[in-house]
């Protein structure tokens, strides 16, 4: 009897160790599931639009075709410069898919998350950050970015990407 209640002590006490450890703030699967936490709550309060949240959850996942789903037909992705002139860089649902089944090719576990979010109407600029993986380290880069959502704000029609920053 005495023994029994040992092991349960024992159980219970390792238990709690393990919950503490895993949970504590040093600990990978915490810092992983609390920057989840936190890019779910900037998603709610800013009320980010699906169509965006839908083409970052396709991009984080690795997946063009997901990221096709919310980009109209004839979108465009267009990169502005360091003097403000804006050059179209993608034109079209199908040559997103292509460029971005390349880019997933070259960049490993590469992920984005936005913050800083303000919706204006069809219009939503955010601060996003995209962080990779390249010879060994992690890298990241931010920029400003516009997207221009479509009449029925259902797909995204327009996206403006200002020069990065490290």
């Amino acid at each position: 009897m005495k023994i029994q209640r040992n092991i349960k002590i024992f159980a219970l006490g390792f238990s709690i160790a393990l919950a503490g450890l895993l949970l504590s703030p040093r600990s990978g699967w915490a810092q992983q599931n609390s920057k989840q936490q936190r890019q779910q709550a900037v998603e709610k309060k800013n009320k980010i639009p699906e169509p965006i949240r839908g083409l970052v959850a396709g991009f984080n996942a690795g997946d063009p075709k997901k990221m096709g789903e919310f980009v109209t037909k004839d979108c465009e992705i267009r990169y502005v410069d360091q003097k403000g002139a804006a050059a179209v860089g993608t034109r079209g649902r199908d040559q997103l898919i292509k460029e971005m089944q390349g880019y997933f090719r070259s960049v490993k576990n590469v992920r984005s998350e936005l913050s800083q979010v303000s919706v204006a109407g069809r219009f939503v600029s955010a601060k996003e950050t995209v962080g990779w993986d390249s010879r060994g380290k992690r890298r990241s880069q931010y920029s400003l970015v516009v997207f221009e959502l479509d009449s029925n704000k259902k797909l995204i029609a327009r996206v403006w990407y200002f020069p990065a920053q490290k």
